[in-house]
């Protein structure tokens, strides 16, 4: 799993996030408020909670922490060029 400060630096690439994901056959991340979605990190507060991360759209985005009992998403990432 991502941590937080790498789902962060998603959507300064989300065109090409998507792109890459559709082209291998994966479903892009979403984008916008109809579709929100709530992924977790890696990042952890402490052992009962972790932060999770949402792509709001429009350069917007939000992040919180949740029990880890929750039922969130998950997008695993390979990894990050610079």
């Amino acid at each position: 799993l991502p941590a937080l400060n790498e789902l962060h630096e998603i959507p300064k690439q989300i065109d090409v996030v998507n792109a890459s994901l559709l082209a291998s056959g994966h479903t892009p991340i979403a984008n916008d408020y109809d579709s929100i979605r709530y992924y977790w990190s890696s990042t952890e507060m402490d052992k009962k909670f972790a932060y999770y991360y949402s792509f709001i759209g429009n350069g917007r985005d939000y992040s919180g922490f949740k029990e880890l009992k929750e039922d969130l998403c998950v997008r695993a990432i390979f990894a990050f060029n610079n």
